[in-house]
């Protein structure tokens, strides 16, 4: 059974119960696979990213739609004030049916034509900046909250790229290049050792990474880590990798 994301984003819970935690999140148009259902909960495995959880059998909305074009929101967040969609749409939501959601006379969305060229270091780079300070929230992939590599993934997604959701698959994805060959648009990979990478940021080019911490945000970066405002290293630099 095929269900798609009807809603402006739903959470993806690591347990069939709404106390446990979130592990991921759906955003609108965004479609999955129902293997079982567990009483009022729903197991399921994402399509775009194969991630496997838990949603509310509430949230739950069949997919029928057949049509081939489809867009993609480009902003961190919009108002589309139409009563076919939610109030809200985050970044990397699908709509489908039309090549462009237009809001007043700006065109918000990239369209699957645009996504079939995978966007250049610097586009990347620009979007990356829209999402300065959403706040950091665990499992979340929207302008309610993101993770690190939920910010990534999202960034990457909206220029026609398919990354992994977490962090250590990504820093997989990826060739590894050495930190002296490092460009705007790479990614820089964080923790204690390859087998443990923990956080994910892009780097912005000039000694400066944008990642998610606390909220999306833009700090100094060495070969030793991410330094914070303090000039302390807050994140240990482990690997690099290009896309």
């Amino acid at each position: 059974m095929k269900g798609v994301c009807n809603l402006s984003w739903i959470p993806l819970r690591a347990e069939p119960k709404s106390a446990s935690e979130m592990v991921s999140s759906l955003l609108f148009g965004e479609t999955y696979t129902v293997f079982q259902t567990l009483e009022d909960w729903l197991e399921i495995q994402t399509d775009f990213d194969s991630y496997k959880g838990f949603i509310s059998k509430d949230q739950f909305f069949a997919f029928t739609n057949s049509d081939q074009v489809f867009c993609i929101i480009n902003q961190p967040f919009v108002f589309p004030k139409s009563k076919d969609l939610p109030p809200i749409l985050a970044a990397g939501s699908i709509i489908r049916g039309v090549e462009k959601l237009e809001i007043n006379g700006q065109i918000v969305s990239v369209s699957q034509n645009q996504l079939s060229v995978k966007g250049n270091k610097d586009s990347i780079c620009e979007t990356a900046r829209l999402f300065v300070g959403i706040p950091y929230l665990w499992g979340g992939r929207s302008y309610a909250g993101i993770d690190c590599s939920g910010f990534v993934q999202v960034v990457h997604k909206i220029h026609g790229i398919n990354l992994p959701r977490d962090s250590r698959p990504q820093a997989a994805f990826c060739k590894e290049i050495d930190f002296q060959e490092i460009t705007k648009g790479d990614l820089i990979f964080f923790g204690k050792t390859q087998e443990k990478i923990t956080h994910v940021g892009i780097y912005l080019g000039d000694n400066k990474i944008i990642h998610a911490s606390g909220c999306v945000k833009i700090d100094t970066l060495s070969s030793k880590g991410i330094h914070s405002h303090s000039g302390e290293v807050s994140h240990v630099f482990i690997s690099a990798g290009r896309v």
